[in-house]
Protein backbone atom coordinates (compact mmCIF):
# COMPACT_ATOMS: atom_id res chain seq x y z
CA UNK A 1 0.00 0.00 0.00
CA UNK A 2 3.12 1.95 0.74
CA UNK A 3 3.89 1.79 -2.91
CA UNK A 4 1.02 2.42 -4.68
CA UNK A 5 0.76 5.33 -2.64
CA UNK A 6 3.61 6.83 -3.39
CA UNK A 7 3.52 6.12 -6.99
CA UNK A 8 0.00 8.15 -7.37
CA UNK A 9 1.82 10.68 -5.04
CA UNK A 10 4.20 10.93 -7.66
CA UNK A 11 2.07 11.10 -10.56
CA UNK A 12 -0.14 13.89 -8.84
CA UNK A 13 3.34 16.13 -8.46
CA UNK A 14 4.43 15.18 -12.73
CA UNK A 15 0.46 16.14 -13.61
CA UNK A 16 0.81 19.25 -11.65
CA UNK A 17 3.80 20.61 -12.91
CA UNK A 18 2.63 19.90 -16.28
CA UNK A 19 -0.18 21.60 -16.13
CA UNK A 20 1.84 24.40 -14.46
CA UNK A 21 4.83 24.42 -17.23
CA UNK A 22 1.38 24.78 -20.00
CA UNK A 23 0.36 27.56 -17.82
CA UNK A 24 3.37 29.11 -18.07
CA UNK A 25 3.77 28.90 -21.93
CA UNK A 26 0.46 30.45 -22.61
CA UNK A 27 1.67 33.36 -20.30
CA UNK A 28 4.76 33.38 -21.73
CA UNK A 29 2.42 33.27 -25.48
CA UNK A 30 0.52 36.31 -24.29
CA UNK A 31 3.10 38.40 -22.91
CA UNK A 32 5.05 38.33 -26.10
CA UNK A 33 2.31 39.36 -28.12
CA UNK A 34 1.11 42.01 -25.64
CA UNK A 35 4.90 43.28 -25.45
CA UNK A 36 4.78 42.83 -29.57
CA UNK A 37 1.20 45.06 -29.46
CA UNK A 38 2.70 47.42 -27.04
CA UNK A 39 6.09 48.31 -28.81
CA UNK A 40 4.11 48.42 -32.34
CA UNK A 41 1.61 50.79 -31.10
CA UNK A 42 4.01 53.05 -29.26
CA UNK A 43 5.83 53.31 -32.63
CA UNK A 44 2.55 54.85 -34.28
CA UNK A 45 2.00 56.89 -30.75
CA UNK A 46 -1.39 55.30 -29.79
CA UNK A 47 -2.44 53.83 -26.73
CA UNK A 48 -2.21 50.27 -25.66
CA UNK A 49 -5.06 48.46 -25.65
CA UNK A 50 -5.87 44.39 -24.49
CA UNK A 51 -8.53 43.60 -27.47
CA UNK A 52 -7.26 42.70 -29.95
CA UNK A 53 -6.55 45.14 -33.51
CA UNK A 54 -10.05 45.19 -35.24
CA UNK A 55 -9.64 45.73 -39.55
CA UNK A 56 -10.57 49.71 -38.99
CA UNK A 57 -7.48 49.73 -36.75
CA UNK A 58 -5.47 47.84 -39.00
CA UNK A 59 -6.62 50.35 -41.47
CA UNK A 60 -5.37 53.08 -39.91
CA UNK A 61 -1.99 52.08 -38.73
CA UNK A 62 -1.32 51.45 -42.55
CA UNK A 63 -3.11 54.54 -43.73
CA UNK A 64 -0.57 56.17 -41.27
CA UNK A 65 2.41 54.17 -42.25
CA UNK A 66 1.87 54.80 -45.73
CA UNK A 67 1.69 58.51 -44.74
CA UNK A 68 5.09 58.42 -42.78
CA UNK A 69 6.28 56.76 -45.81
CA UNK A 70 5.65 59.40 -47.80
CA UNK A 71 6.73 61.82 -46.14
CA UNK A 72 9.93 60.33 -45.74
CA UNK A 73 10.04 59.73 -49.26
CA UNK A 74 9.60 63.81 -49.76
CA UNK A 75 11.96 64.37 -47.31
CA UNK A 76 14.35 62.40 -48.91
CA UNK A 77 13.89 63.82 -52.55
CA UNK A 78 13.99 66.87 -51.22
CA UNK A 79 17.72 66.16 -49.83
CA UNK A 80 19.09 64.85 -52.64
CA UNK A 81 17.56 67.68 -55.13
CA UNK A 82 19.25 70.27 -52.60
CA UNK A 83 22.28 68.43 -52.49
CA UNK A 84 21.87 67.79 -57.28
CA UNK A 85 21.58 71.31 -57.98
CA UNK A 86 24.82 72.77 -56.37
CA UNK A 87 26.58 69.27 -57.97
CA UNK A 88 24.76 70.40 -61.35
CA UNK A 89 25.60 74.14 -61.09
CA UNK A 90 29.74 72.71 -60.20
CA UNK A 91 29.67 70.47 -62.89
CA UNK A 92 28.01 73.29 -65.78
CA UNK A 93 30.79 75.81 -64.46
CA UNK A 94 33.62 73.29 -64.71
CA UNK A 95 32.07 71.84 -68.00
CA UNK A 96 32.18 75.92 -69.24
CA UNK A 97 35.41 76.49 -68.03
CA UNK A 98 37.10 73.68 -69.95
CA UNK A 99 35.00 74.54 -73.00
CA UNK A 100 36.16 78.00 -73.04
CA UNK A 101 39.71 77.15 -72.46
CA UNK A 102 39.79 74.48 -75.19
CA UNK A 103 38.69 77.38 -77.45
CA UNK A 104 40.85 79.95 -76.38
CA UNK A 105 43.90 76.82 -77.76
CA UNK A 106 42.73 76.57 -80.52
CA UNK A 107 41.73 80.73 -81.02
CA UNK A 108 46.02 80.51 -80.08
CA UNK A 109 46.98 77.63 -82.47
CA UNK A 110 44.69 79.32 -85.45
CA UNK A 111 44.87 82.44 -87.22
CA UNK A 112 42.31 84.14 -88.67
CA UNK A 113 41.41 84.35 -92.97
CA UNK A 114 42.71 88.00 -92.73
CA UNK A 115 45.90 87.22 -90.47
CA UNK A 116 46.12 83.87 -92.90
CA UNK A 117 45.69 86.08 -96.14
CA UNK A 118 48.41 88.64 -94.65
CA UNK A 119 51.08 85.71 -93.60
CA UNK A 120 50.17 84.31 -96.95
CA UNK A 121 50.88 87.48 -99.05
CA UNK A 122 53.61 88.34 -97.06
CA UNK A 123 55.12 85.32 -97.76
CA UNK A 124 54.53 85.50 -101.35
CA UNK A 125 55.76 88.54 -101.48
CA UNK A 126 59.11 87.72 -99.87
CA UNK A 127 59.44 85.06 -102.81
CA UNK A 128 59.06 87.45 -105.42
CA UNK A 129 61.57 89.69 -104.05
CA UNK A 130 64.15 86.54 -103.18
CA UNK A 131 63.50 86.13 -107.27
CA UNK A 132 63.43 89.76 -108.07
CA UNK A 133 66.99 90.08 -106.06
CA UNK A 134 68.59 87.19 -107.92
CA UNK A 135 66.94 88.10 -111.07
CA UNK A 136 68.68 92.13 -110.90
CA UNK A 137 72.10 90.21 -109.77
CA UNK A 138 72.41 87.68 -112.30
CA UNK A 139 71.63 90.18 -115.12
CA UNK A 140 74.54 92.43 -113.65
CA UNK A 141 76.65 89.63 -113.87
CA UNK A 142 75.79 88.68 -117.50
CA UNK A 143 76.61 92.90 -118.48
CA UNK A 144 80.19 92.22 -116.93
CA UNK A 145 80.54 89.44 -119.06
CA UNK A 146 78.89 91.58 -121.85
CA UNK A 147 76.15 88.85 -122.79
CA UNK A 148 73.56 91.54 -123.75
CA UNK A 149 70.79 88.59 -124.19
CA UNK A 150 71.49 86.85 -121.28
CA UNK A 151 71.18 90.16 -119.14
CA UNK A 152 68.26 91.36 -120.67
CA UNK A 153 66.69 88.32 -120.31
CA UNK A 154 67.05 88.53 -116.83
CA UNK A 155 66.09 91.84 -116.52
CA UNK A 156 62.69 91.09 -118.25
CA UNK A 157 62.30 88.34 -115.76
CA UNK A 158 62.66 91.05 -112.63
CA UNK A 159 60.39 93.74 -114.48
CA UNK A 160 57.98 91.00 -114.11
CA UNK A 161 58.11 90.57 -110.47
CA UNK A 162 57.97 94.09 -109.80
CA UNK A 163 57.13 96.18 -113.04
CA UNK A 164 56.88 99.28 -111.06
CA UNK A 165 60.63 99.37 -109.84
CA UNK A 166 62.41 101.82 -111.61
CA UNK A 167 65.56 100.03 -110.95
CA UNK A 168 64.62 97.05 -112.74
CA UNK A 169 63.00 99.10 -115.81
CA UNK A 170 66.22 101.40 -116.04
CA UNK A 171 68.08 98.02 -116.21
CA UNK A 172 66.34 96.28 -118.95
CA UNK A 173 66.44 100.23 -120.61
CA UNK A 174 70.65 99.39 -120.09
CA UNK A 175 70.39 95.97 -121.54
CA UNK A 176 68.81 97.21 -124.37
CA UNK A 177 71.64 100.61 -125.20
CA UNK A 178 74.19 97.53 -125.00
CA UNK A 179 72.68 95.67 -127.17
CA UNK A 180 71.89 98.01 -129.50
CA UNK A 181 74.85 99.77 -130.03
CA UNK A 182 77.38 97.04 -130.06
CA UNK A 183 74.58 94.22 -132.12
CA UNK A 184 72.24 96.78 -133.33
CA UNK A 185 69.29 94.96 -132.11
CA UNK A 186 66.61 96.20 -129.91
CA UNK A 187 67.33 99.68 -130.71
CA UNK A 188 62.94 100.18 -130.94
CA UNK A 189 62.30 98.35 -127.50
CA UNK A 190 65.26 100.15 -125.70
CA UNK A 191 63.72 103.57 -127.01
CA UNK A 192 60.11 103.13 -126.19
CA UNK A 193 61.43 102.10 -122.56
CA UNK A 194 63.44 104.84 -122.41
CA UNK A 195 60.87 107.35 -123.10
CA UNK A 196 58.59 105.77 -120.81
CA UNK A 197 60.75 106.58 -118.36
CA UNK A 198 61.00 110.03 -118.91
CA UNK A 199 57.54 110.66 -118.47
CA UNK A 200 57.45 109.88 -114.75
CA UNK A 201 61.29 111.45 -114.53
CA UNK A 202 61.61 114.31 -117.47
CA UNK A 203 65.44 115.28 -116.02
CA UNK A 204 66.71 112.24 -115.60
CA UNK A 205 70.27 112.37 -116.95
CA UNK A 206 71.10 108.23 -117.48
CA UNK A 207 68.19 107.96 -119.07
CA UNK A 208 68.59 110.88 -121.08
CA UNK A 209 71.93 109.35 -122.10
CA UNK A 210 70.61 105.88 -123.19
CA UNK A 211 67.85 108.18 -125.31
CA UNK A 212 70.48 109.61 -127.26
CA UNK A 213 72.63 106.05 -127.42
CA UNK A 214 69.85 104.58 -128.92
CA UNK A 215 68.87 107.27 -131.61
CA UNK A 216 72.38 107.01 -133.50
Amino acid sequence: MSGAGNMQSMNTIIRNNRNLLRKISIFKKDSSFMSARKAYLKAFQGEVDIRKLSKQELRKIREKVIKERKKESLRLWIISFLITIPILFLSYNLYNSFVQYQNKKLNENFVSDKELEKILIERENQKKIEKYEFYINNGDNWIEKQNWKNAIFQYKNAVKEFPEKYEANYRLALGYSYNCKFLNKDCDKGLKLVERLLKVNPNDSELLILKEIMNK
